[in-house]
C-alpha cells in the first residue's frame, strides 16, 4: 500500500549527520534529543513518514530536518545502558525543532509518535 504524504519526497529535506564524536552525542544528551533506536537504517518511506509528521505539526523551521545518526558502538562508548553495537540510533536535537504553544502537547509522552527523549532513555526515566 502506497502512503500519501503532504510532502511526497520529504526524505529529500533531511540532512543526515553521522555522529563520530562523543562531544556531539553529549550535546544531544544535554538537549534531550528525540531518539529512535532501530535494528537497521530505515527505508525512505520511514523518513517520509517522520518528515511529514513533523511538517504536519509545523515543527520544522524552514521545512528542513537535521537527523543525527550513530551506532550502538558509539552509544556504548558514552552511556552505561548498553545496546547492541550494530543498533542504529537516530536523534533529532530539540533545538532544531520549532516547539511552540500549538504543538508542544504532541511532544509529550502521551502523544509521542516516534521515539523517546535521549536523557530519559539513559536515566531510565
Amino acid at each position: 500500500m502506497k502512503l500519501l504524504f503532504s510532502v511526497p519526497v520529504g526524505a529529500e529535506n533531511i540532512e543526515k549527520i553521522d555522529v563520530k564524536q562523543v562531544e556531539i552525542l553529549n550535546q544531544l544528551y544535554e538537549e534531550s534529543a528525540l531518539t529512535i533506536g532501530m535494528e537497521a537504517i530505515p527505508d525512505e518511506e520511514f523518513f517520509n513518514i517522520l518528515y511529514n509528521w513533523l511538517i504536519g505539526m509545523n515543527a520544522l523551521p524552514e521545512g528542513k530536518l537535521k537527523l543525527y545518526y550513530l551506532t550502538g558502538k558509539m552509544w556504548n562508548q558514552r552511556f552505561a545502558c548498553k545496546v547492541n553495537d550494530d543498533t542504529q540510533i537516530l536523534c533529532i536535537a530539540m533545538g532544531d525543532l520549532n516547539i511552540n504553544a500549538e504543538n508542544t502537547e504532541q511532544f509529550s509522552y502521551e502523544h509521542m509518535v516516534f521515539g523517546r527523549y535521549l536523557d530519559d532513555i539513559v536515566t531510565g526515566g
